[in-house]
């Protein structure tokens, strides 16, 4: 990042540079995020694990949807390099906080090797434990279609807003921030929830929660109760993903956590990537709100084939445990 915010002081940025760090950086941040996931686990009590999680979630919401944009664009004003170098400092003071941080790494967790690692071998061993794996592979099929799902019910979030619900551009704007301002209330709201239901509910009761959403919206062309509806979906997602990988976190062995996270993340990307691409068809054939008649009904199917296998996930947490 500092070479690229140079290159726009200097005015010797070309599309190969942008495209080429821009890329580092998403190389990067996988990179951090699977380390992330795993440290936790060392960190973290396992029985605080969601608690953690849900404000690690929403620590990523303020910073990347409610201070990150504006605050870039107010850099962009005093110079295009700001942002760019902006990002740069900060990602190296992360970088020293993080060499702060005292790991305990447990004795169980550590594995002898009889080879070297290398990386297409322990990518392969990931996959592996998750073929073998029916709850934890139930998970990463669940996000896979979660995710398909919504992006294909969402790539046409404009349209929807503007065409359907009649927002304005600047309502459109105040729309985008609800999903956010609820996920803030989930380190407030996880011990609570987690405290009645317990881990394996929230995970359960969240895909009818996901799929009363998208039925919702299917149905209600209305601002007042698209805006309530997204606000509550935000609280939803972040309480659903602190419990799902909680759950992730306590089941895989702490050798494995890296790289079955790695393979959580893929199915998640891959499907938003695919859904993406599938919501403009959709659209086009059927219909703005056709995406999200067809989210739902897809995540009442998830909730019906996963329950079983959310539920032995939770027998297996116990019997580790």
């Amino acid at each position: 990042m500092a070479a690229l915010s140079l290159s726009v002081l200097f005015d010797a940025s070309t599309l190969v540079i942008i495209y080429g760090g821009l890329f580092l950086l998403g190389v990067g941040e996988t990179f951090a995020d699977n380390a992330t996931t795993a440290l936790t686990v060392l960190v973290v009590p396992r029985d605080r694990l969601g608690v953690a999680n849900a404000r690690l979630d929403a620590t990523f919401t303020v910073g990347n949807q409610l201070v990150g944009p504006p605050l870039g664009g107010f850099l962009f004003a005093l110079g295009s390099f700001a942002p760019f170098m902006t990002h740069a400092v900060a990602l190296g003071a992360a970088a020293v906080v993080a060499t702060r941080v005292v790991i305990q790494t447990r004795s169980d967790s550590i594995e002898a090797r009889s080879e070297p690692a290398s990386f297409l071998g322990e990518t392969r061993e990931g996959l592996a434990w998750v073929r073998r794996n029916a709850p934890i592979r139930t998970l990463v099929m669940a996000i896979l279609t979660m995710n398909i799902a919504f992006s294909a019910a969402f790539a046409t979030w404009v349209l929807y807003a503007t065409d359907e619900i009649g927002l304005t551009t600047a309502q459109f704007g105040l729309l985008m921030t609800c999903s956010a301002i609820g996920g803030l209330t989930a380190p407030w709201l996880y011990p609570r929830t987690e405290a009645v239901l317990g881990i394996v509910r929230i995970v359960q009761v969240g895909f009818l929660i996901e799929a009363g959403v998208h039925l919702t919206l299917a149905l209600t062309p209305s601002a007042p109760v698209v805006a309530i509806t997204m606000v509550l979906f935000g609280a939803h997602t972040m309480i659903w993903g602190a419990a799902a990988l909680s759950l992730r976190q306590n089941a895989t062995p702490e050798s494995l956590l890296g790289r079955v996270n790695g393979v959580y993340s893929t199915a998640s990307i891959g499907g938003s990537a695919l859904g993406s691409a599938l919501g403009a068809v959709i659209a086009q054939l059927c219909g703005v709100t056709a995406g999200f008649w067809g989210a739902g009904v897809v995540m009442l199917l998830i909730a019906a084939l996963s329950r079983r296998r959310v539920r032995d996930l939770a027998t297996d947490v116990q019997a580790g445990s």
